[in-house]
């Protein structure tokens, strides 16, 4: 009989659609296509072994954007708590996410009233070791023993009874320090806690996903026989962002700071993290857990180990410095916080020039922060 027709056909996740699957919908011959992706996240997964120059990696609407088709941004996000959207807006998508009012009228996390549970941080573990087993598999031990024997330890016992299940997800690069987290999480029986329901897979098998609370395991760091500096595929910005924007009340970032700012995405993300002063080491974690410990935990009794503070700050401490190349304190003229403009040829001592190119930061990300407050007023018209 006579094939169906459609007037109108809507492909959705079409970015990660190859051109020959997005074809065949078409075949019901519609008015109107409709394609609805994100060609900043995940892309086509193709088996073919072919050179790059063939485009069997590439989605029907990467072809059609490139040819000057309109493209349409859909700029309001419904997920994210505003901290965690910050920088996947500005980072990913020009500064033009707008956090919608519902999302910013979203009664606060019970948890974000502790200093090591809020919206968004990154834990800094230089104490981690990077290890490949014989089958080329990476994974790092301290990341995972951190998040599962400190964070959620402490997590549980201060909101196990927590009314309602808060959902979790806990998200690697690498298949290795996934199933490592998997066996940690089955051994301390973390996947039967009546309160959380616990999901640990890779960042790709999360897209489309979203959690109450995502931590964020990086695994790259300094190996045990030989010292790879690179941050291998975490190279991959659009990974990277799927991992940035799938939680809806809290985002952690546990890694190697003087290691991931070899590559200059993720040197960007920590030196936002560091001008909000959301930077910590295990040291701090320690310290807080001790506190947390020794005093019964009252609503109102918040930020009494201040973030910013020399004590707290583990950054100056520990060595990690935003904008070095090498992750380290500013030595003169070598400090590259600034790298839009050319360095000029004016002699400079060493004082001088750390101080100029820490407040060429600060402007830079006050610039930042005053767009999102434009915005947050724009949405609330």
């Amino acid at each position: 009989g006579k094939s169906s027709e459609f007037d109108v056909v809507i492909i959705d996740e079409a970015c990660q659609a190859s051109e020959q699957a997005s074809l065949i919908p078409l075949k019901y011959n519609p008015k109107v296509v409709v394609l609805v992706g994100d060609p900043q996240q995940l892309p086509v997964f193709s088996r073919i072994n072919a050179p790059t120059s063939k485009n069997f990696g590439r989605s029907l609407f990467q072809r059609l954007q490139a040819n000057g088709f309109t493209v349409d941004m859909l700029k309001i996000q419904y997920r994210m708590h505003p901290d965690i959207a910050m920088f996947p807006s500005w980072q990913f998508y020009g500064n033009q996410l707008i956090t919608s009012e519902c999302v910013r009228d979203r009664e606060q996390a019970l948890w974000h009233h502790h200093d090591c549970f809020p919206p968004f941080l990154v834990w800094n573990l230089e104490q981690g070791r990077m290890v490949r087993n014989a089958d080329g598999g990476i994974f790092n031990r301290e990341e995972d023993s951190f998040i599962l024997r400190k964070i959620l330890r402490l997590f549980s016992q201060r909101f196990g009874q927590h009314p309602g299940i808060i959902t979790i997800g806990i998200i690697s690069f690498y298949n290795e320090q996934v199933g490592n987290i998997r066996n940690v999480v089955r051994e301390l029986k973390l996947d039967t806690h009546p309160g959380f329901s616990i999901q640990v897979s890779s960042v790709d098998g999360f897209q489309g996903s979203e959690k109450d609370i995502i931590i964020l395991s990086c695994v790259r760091s300094k190996m045990h026989k030989k010292c790879d500096r690179g941050v291998g595929f975490l190279n991959d910005h659009r990974r990277m962002n799927v991992a940035f924007t799938r939680a809806r009340q809290s985002f952690w970032v546990v890694g190697n700071c003087n290691v991931l700012s070899k590559d200059n995405v993720w040197r960007s993300m920590l030196d936002c993290a560091y001008q909000r002063h959301l930077i910590c080491s295990s040291e701090d974690f320690d310290h807080m857990m001790q506190r947390f410990n020794g005093t019964s935990y009252h609503q109102n009794d918040v930020r009494g180990h201040t973030f910013g503070s020399q004590r707290s700050y583990p950054h100056e401490r520990r060595g990690y410095h935003p904008g070095n190349e090498n992750g380290r304190q500013p030595d003169g003229h070598k400090h590259k916080i600034s790298r839009s403009k050319k360095s000029t040829k004016r002699k400079t001592n060493r004082s001088d020039s750390s101080t100029n190119k820490s407040r060429k930061l600060q402007r830079n990300h006050g610039k930042f922060v005053e767009v999102q407050r434009h915005q947050s007023t724009e949405t609330g018209k």
